[in-house]
C-alpha cells in the first residue's frame, strides 16, 4: 500500500501513481488538512509514504498546526530507515524533522530549469542512472541546508540543495518530478498572485506551458525511472 499525504488539491501523485500502480500498490490519499489522529498514525507506519508539495512553509506550524503531526510522523519514519519520498514541501518536511534547517532564500524558482547530479548523486541506485541533460520543473523559493548525516544527491545553478537521501530508504528532491503537461494549466489558476515573467527566476505562463510541450515527456521518464527503482530498492 502507498500512502500520499497531500497539501493541496492540484498537488498530487501526477506521474507517479501510475508507475505505482504497475508495481502492485493501491493508493491510499490523506489531506493533510482535514486528517486526524486516526490517519497520522497510519501514515507513521505506513508501508510506503509519499509526502507532497504545498504553498505553506515547513516552518509556519502556527498557521498549519497539522505540520507538526507531519513533523513528529517523518522523524519517528526516518529513526525507522521506513521507505518515505517528498516532493517540494514534502522535501522540506523531511530535511526539518531530520534535523536540517529549511528557510526563505529570498529568491524563486519557477519554471523549468536543469539539476545536476553531485558525484554521490551519480553513484545513488535511484538517482544516478537518470538522464539529467533536459530541465525539470521547479516551484519553491524556501531551500534547505542537507540534514547531518544525509546524502546531498542533486543541484541546481540556483539552488546548491535540489534532493537527498537519509538511510537507504529515504528521498527526498526539492523540484517536482511527478508534473505533467497536462496538470500544468491547474497549478498556474491555483497560483494567481505569482508574478509570472516579472520576478527573477519566475518563468511567464507561457513559459512555463511550453517547457511542458517540451520537456514534459523526458520529465515523466525521468521520474518514471526514478520510481520504479524507488519502488523496487526498497522492497531488497
Amino acid at each position: 500500500m502507498v500512502t500520499v499525504i497531500k497539501h493541496a488539491p492540484h498537488e498530487g501523485l501526477g506521474s507517479f501513481e501510475a508507475e505505482c500502480h504497475k508495481a502492485g500498490h493501491a493508493i491510499e490519499l490523506i489531506d493533510a488538512t482535514a486528517a486526524g489522529a486516526a490517519q497520522w498514525q497510519a501514515a507513521r507506519d505506513a508501508e510506503i509514504l509519499f509526502v507532497m508539495g504545498g504553498a505553506m512553509g515547513v516552518y509556519e506550524s502556527d498557521r498549519f498546526s497539522f505540520l507538526r503531526d507531519e513533523l513528529e510522523l517523518l522523524a519517528s519514519r526516518i529513526a525507522r530507515d521506513l521507505p518515505t519520498f517528498g516532493v517540494c514541501l514534502g522535501s522540506q518536511l523531511i530535511a526539518t524533522a531530520s534535523g536540517g534547517r529549511v528557510f526563505p532564500s529570498g529568491r524563486h524558482e519557477i519554471g523549468w530549469f536543469k539539476v545536476q547530479p553531485t558525484e554521490q548523486g551519480r553513484e545513488d541506485s535511484v538517482v544516478g542512472p537518470r538522464n539529467w541533460s533536459e530541465p525539470v520543473f521547479h516551484w519553491h523559493g524556501d531551500t534547505f541546508d542537507t540534514p547531518p548525516g544525509a546524502t546531498h544527491l542533486l543541484s541546481s545553478e540556483r539552488f546548491t540543495q535540489q534532493g537527498f537521501r537519509l538511510g537507504r530508504r529515504i528521498y527526498a528532491l526539492q523540484f517536482h518530478p511527478e508534473i505533467t503537461a497536462e496538470d500544468l494549466p491547474l497549478w498556474l489558476a491555483s497560483e494567481p498572485d505569482t508574478e509570472y515573467g516579472r520576478a527573477d527566476g519566475v518563468q511567464s505562463q507561457d513559459e512555463i506551458l511550453d517547457g511542458g510541450r517540451r520537456f514534459g515527456a523526458a520529465l515523466q521518464a525521468l521520474s518514471g525511472g526514478m520510481i520504479q527503482r524507488f519502488l523496487s530498492d526498497i522492497s531488497r
